[in-house]
């Protein structure tokens, strides 16, 4: 069953990166609690950060492609030091494999949940 958002809900949608030569593209849906992040390509951290964009309340990410989500491990460590220990990672089979890849990169014990598309939680990462 779908709701409506209450009345005075205020989003925004932000196109943080496009398709180009060295890029893939990744979006920000944003509302007054929570941040959700579609895609995370190399240097995103570093595209977020020149354009001022917290990643501090970005509790979920959705990724489209591993082979296009060289950002990630770069944004768990940007978010991280931001104060954002908890996040949710939504992708395709071999989520968890990337994530668990990271672990000796960021060298922070952060509970990341990732999820596959078509498996149940696969509960936290240390």
């Amino acid at each position: 069953m779908t709701e409506l958002a209450p009345a005075g809900t205020r989003y925004s949608v932000s196109v943080l990166t496009t398709h180009t030569v060295d890029s893939h593209p990744s979006l920000l849906v944003a509302f007054d609690s929570q941040r959700y992040l579609f895609n995370t390509p190399e240097g995103f951290s570093r595209i977020a950060l020149q354009n001022k964009v917290g990643l501090r309340k970005v509790a979920h990410v959705f990724l489209g492609d591993l082979a296009k989500s060289g950002g990630l491990p770069g944004f768990v460590l940007t978010s991280v030091e931001a104060g954002n220990d908890k996040i949710k990672v939504y992708g395709p089979e071999g989520t968890d494999h990337l994530l668990a890849s990271c672990r000796f990169f960021t060298r922070r014990c952060v509970p990341l949940s990732p999820s596959q598309a078509g498996h149940a939680s696969l509960g936290g990462l240390s």
